[in-house]
């Protein structure tokens, strides 16, 4: 009782305050939290970049702290907010989608052990997802004595995970959960990505795609040379895996970074009468080599102890390569992993989570692109709870609200409205 009414009276205070001074007056009293003012995102009041400092482990405080980045978008303390859970780094403010379309406030919370957010990496063992759903849960705990309105977690693919996550580790800390294009595996490399591709898409297509894999290794003395000039233009270095293991990944990846990203049509694949430069520009533009060198992986290294250790990820099927590959006998992302660390992975959490997500989560609003190759591990909805399930035809891994059909976009602005209580209009 005490503690509410402590709580009314800060609300009550800063409801006198103007709204930059209020916001500034909490962020003050705010202990281990630090802040900048910096320019003003359009239709706001106030923006900012904000460090508070964590605990390594939630459950074992004196084990350390690092420090965690946020950005904060203020309106004022009544309206709803929008807390946005980056899966990797946030290198810069911007306001997200959803946050537009509900006209809200918004936090953008940076993940632990990516960017500004990063404690000693070569210590793995707090990087989990359990840690990362308390490094949210404190920070909406925080920012709750001042923010009133409704709390909406949403994120995209990999941010879109987190969210989920933060639902599954505490239920009812939040209003409404909406999960972009997140995918959750339940194996160390999800088994349902080989199947969707062998699916997606006509036959014809799925053809056509590994005939060009093929085409391309087999001009790998022709692509090596055009490939290694590009890469050194750059001065960029492959110690992780080497060069020539770097192409072969370049190629094995083609199908999924295909129907991941739908950045070309099945009719501009090149055929085996292609040139060199044509495929050379064709394979660059769908999967570049260069995010398999050493300075374009180091910022994701966490990703991969995370995923080969909690999250999953996945493999690719060299049977029908296996003629055309000369380095590559085990075709697992695992080789990305550093090499200091060994995974422990344990197939029974992401299982319960899925369990825990289709018979429990409810006000759970998920979107996913019918040929995003992550759709192959979207989560079912089962009825069983109030969650819905938006999957966009022919969308891929950037399928948002705003590219949505008129009737898809309707079922979104129904379903927050009822969420919300208040009418959402999406143009």
């Amino acid at each position: 009782m005490r503690k509410f009414l402590s709580l009314l009276i800060l609300v009550f205070f800063y409801s006198l305050l103007p709204a930059n001074t209020a916001i500034e007056e909490f962020l003050t009293s705010v202990k281990g939290l630090t802040y900048e003012k910096i320019e003003t995102m359009g239709g706001y009041e106030s923006s900012y970049k904000i460090f508070i400092e964590q605990p390594l482990d939630h459950d074992n405080p004196g084990v350390g702290t690092f420090t965690q980045k946020l950005y904060l978008n203020h309106i004022n303390s009544d309206e709803n907010i929008v807390m946005v859970t980056e899966g990797y780094m946030a290198p810069r403010n911007y306001i997200y989608e959803l946050t537009s379309i509900l006209q809200s406030n918004q936090l953008i919370v940076e993940h632990r052990y990516f960017g500004e957010s990063s404690p000693d990496r070569h210590n793995w063992e707090y990087l989990n997802t359990k840690q990362a759903a308390q490094d949210h849960k404190r920070i909406v705990d925080i920012f709750h004595d001042y923010f009133t309105g409704k709390w909406i977690t949403s994120g995209i693919s990999k941010g879109g995970q987190t969210t989920l996550f933060l639902k599954y580790y505490f239920p009812d800390l939040v209003d409404i959960s909406v999960p972009y294009v997140a995918p959750i595996n339940i194996m160390q490399e999800e088994p349902r990505i080989h199947l969707f591709l062998e699916m997606v898409g006509t036959k014809e297509c799925r053809d056509k795609i590994k005939s060009f894999q093929r085409l391309a290794l087999s001009r790998r003395d022709e692509l090596l040379p055009m490939l290694k000039a590009f890469t050194d233009s750059l001065q960029y270095t492959y110690n992780t895996m080497g060069f020539e293991t770097a192409f072969e990944y370049q190629v094995l990846e083609y199908p999924f970074s295909f129907w991941q990203w739908g950045f070309v049509e099945c009719e501009e694949i090149p055929s085996d009468t292609a040139s060199t430069d044509e495929i050379f520009e064709h394979l660059q533009y769908v999967i570049n080599i260069d995010g398999y060198s050493d300075q374009q992986l180091a910022p994701y290294l966490s990703f991969y102890v995370q995923a080969y250790n909690e999250i999953g990820y996945y493999d690719y099927d060299i049977t029908y390569l296996k003629d055309y590959l000369k380095v590559t006998t085990n075709a697992t992302n695992e080789i990305i992993v550093p090499k200091s660390y060994t995974p422990n992975y344990n197939p029974s959490l992401m299982n319960d989570i899925i369990y825990f997500l289709e018979r429990k989560a409810g006000n759970v609003l998920y979107i996913y692109g019918e040929l995003d190759t992550w759709s192959a591990s979207q989560v079912p909805v089962t009825g069983l709870t109030n969650s819905v399930k938006i999957v966009k035809e022919g969308g891929h891994h950037t399928t948002r609200i705003r590219n949505l059909n008129e009737n898809e976009k309707k079922r979104v602005a129904q379903t927050l409205s009822d969420w919300l209580n208040r009418e959402i209009i999406i143009n």
